[in-house]
């Protein structure tokens, strides 16, 4: 089925009757110079919505490209992630007759995905930010990070793809994880994996691999250890990282003796961190996951104490994390 452009899309959401419920015919689009506020990838694009008389602010997320078993996956991911608290994750609702965009011959509309608007900044974006004007700041983004990789490796569900473009960090250092159409829950136990993460954050065996709730395992181990090195050595992000990475490239995977990054690795190995976070990239590299290890290994010490920033939130974050409801692990 042949879905709706961009344009036709940006065209839609300013008309409330291209919208099937009043729950978004209340919705109008937040404009910046006459255009709307959107964000757009492979195979969606996000409009920033709001509803004028509540002043909330939702992501609206209209479809490009039609994907084999999406409606039934995302009333598994409903059905099951309503019951996690969690402050990485996001209430969301699949609106099968969501839109009409377009000339097409299609009665009941096109899908979309509603959910909170973050406010927020690509964890990408925000280090490459902090390193050039407050490197010491690194450190604490790599503490929140080690403190929600610690708490999600341990969960019976997984997002599907860790990368930093699907995580936004908040102005208080919170962290979100957003883009669901990966995720795997419980109940999706023996089918196919609907993608297959980015290659600069996923095992080079992910193909091919299980589709469980290991599938973060890597991508969480690789950036953890991305971004203590970031932080202490502020300088290897512009040296190694690119626009499709943070530090290591898909190739060094499947040849780690001529990575350039375990060079740098190995020259810092009187910092014990670096070297037990290393150690959990190499079991995750050779074993596919951590399922043998310890959650909390992964888990970074907290910036000193005379390491003073505004708004630091990562204890609040730790404490929150662990709330869940149902079967979730602690």
């Amino acid at each position: 089925m042949e879905y709706p452009s961009i344009t036709e899309y940006r065209d839609a959401i300013q008309y409330p009757e291209s919208f099937d419920s009043k729950e978004l015919q209340c919705l109008r689009p937040v404009m910046n110079c006459n255009e709307p506020v959107m964000t757009s990838g492979n195979f969606a694009v996000v409009f920033k919505m709001q509803n004028p008389q509540t002043g909330e602010t939702f992501a609206l997320k209209c479809f490009t490209q039609d994907q084999d078993g999406r409606a039934e996956a995302y009333r598994q991911i409903m059905e099951e992630m309503r019951y996690v608290r969690s402050p990485y994750f996001l209430n969301l609702q699949y609106i099968e007759r969501g839109i009409w965009a377009g000339d097409y011959d299609w009665d009941e509309g096109f899908p979309v995905v509603l959910m909170p608007w973050v406010e927020g900044e690509p964890l990408d974006q925000h280090i490459i930010r902090l390193a050039r004007t407050n490197p010491e700041r690194l450190h604490l983004v790599a503490y929140e990070f080690s403190v929600m990789a610690s708490w999600l490796v341990n969960q019976p569900f997984a997002h599907g793809d860790i990368k930093p473009d699907n995580i936004l960090v908040r102005a208080d250092g919170a962290m979100v994880l957003v883009d669901y159409d990966g995720l795997f829950v419980p109940s999706m136990l023996g089918a196919p994996s609907r993608e297959a993460g980015t290659p600069a954050f996923r095992h080079p065996n992910r193909p091919t691999m299980p589709f469980d709730e290991r599938i973060d395992d890597f991508p969480l181990a690789s950036i953890n250890l991305s971004l203590y090195l970031i932080a202490l050595k502020p300088g290897l992000l512009q040296k190694y990282g690119a626009k499709d990475r943070l530090l290591f490239a898909e190739a060094d995977y499947v040849n780690l003796a001529q990575c350039s990054v375990v060079k740098e690795i190995t020259k810092l190995n009187y910092e014990p961190h670096l070297q037990r976070l290393y150690a959990l990239f190499l079991i995750a590299l050779s074993e596919g996951c951590l399922e043998r290890c310890e959650n909390r290994l992964l888990l970074l010490p907290p910036p000193r104490e005379d390491f003073k920033i505004e708004k630091c939130s990562a204890t609040q974050i730790n404490k929150s994390a662990k709330k869940t409801t149902r079967s979730y692990k602690q």
